[in-house]
Order: C-alpha cells, then sequence, then structure tokens
C-alpha cells in the first residue's frame, strides 16, 4: 500500500497557522525549555511532525553518574548516542506535543509520528 502526502487547503493552514503560535514551553521532571513545532504532514493513515526543541533534558550520561541536567552539548560527549537521546525526548515530551497539536487539528497517536528534533 502506498502512501501519499496530502496536500489539501486544510494542511497547508495548519502550516500556516503552526509558524505563528506553535511555540509552548515545557516543564516537566525530565525536560524544561520551549518546543516548537515546526513542520506538519498528512499521510492516508498518519500524521508527522518536526520539532524544535530549546532547553534543557535531565538524564544520566553513564550508568554510574547521577542525574544532571544536560543542553545540546550532550552530542559532542564520548559515547553518547544521539539517536538515544531524541528517543528520550520524543517520550519526554509526547504528552505535551501532542495535546498542542490537538488544538491545531493534528491527531497525533504515537511517539514515532514526532519525525525530526532540532535541538538548539
Amino acid at each position: 500500500m502506498a502512501t501519499y502526502l496530502i496536500q489539501d487547503t486544510t494542511s497547508k493552514a495548519i502550516k500556516k497557522s503552526l509558524i505563528k503560535w506553535g511555540e509552548f514551553p515545557i516543564d516537566n521532571s525530565s525536560v524544561r525549555g520551549t518546543v516548537n513545532i515546526k513542520n506538519y504532514r498528512q499521510y492516508q493513515f498518519r500524521n508527522e511532525v518536526d520539532i524544535e526543541f530549546n532547553g534543557e533534558i535531565c538524564a544520566r550520561h553513564s550508568s554510574l553518574a547521577v542525574l544532571t541536567w544536560f543542553k545540546s552539548d550532550i552530542y559532542n560527549q564520548k559515547s553518547t548516542s544521539k539517536i538515544k537521546v531524541n528517543k528520550l525526548i520524543k517520550r519526554a515530551i509526547f504528552k505535551e506535543v501532542k495535546d498542542q497539536a490537538a488544538y491545531f487539528g493534528i491527531n497525533l497517536r504515537y511517539v514515532e509520528e514526532i519525525k525530526k528534533i532540532n535541538w538548539i
């Protein structure tokens, strides 16, 4: 079954409104900062969003370390996987992104629907 991008007037209007009102603050036990929904794609059976994250994440760098707050410089540390850090961010902010996307009529059901994270 082929998936194709739906580009109708509704999805174009949602993209334009996300540029103006897509930014919101987030603060929970593992993430704090602001999240901006940058792009939206609608397919036949799912929706996808790209986000921009500006903030800090609370994590352990190694199994023996204590929980500390990291900025985007965690990507440059030795033995740190960018993929694992992005998965951690996705899981930590999914509920808030899902609630914010619902205001624009975007139905997110799974964590995997957050496709791209740009951490500034």
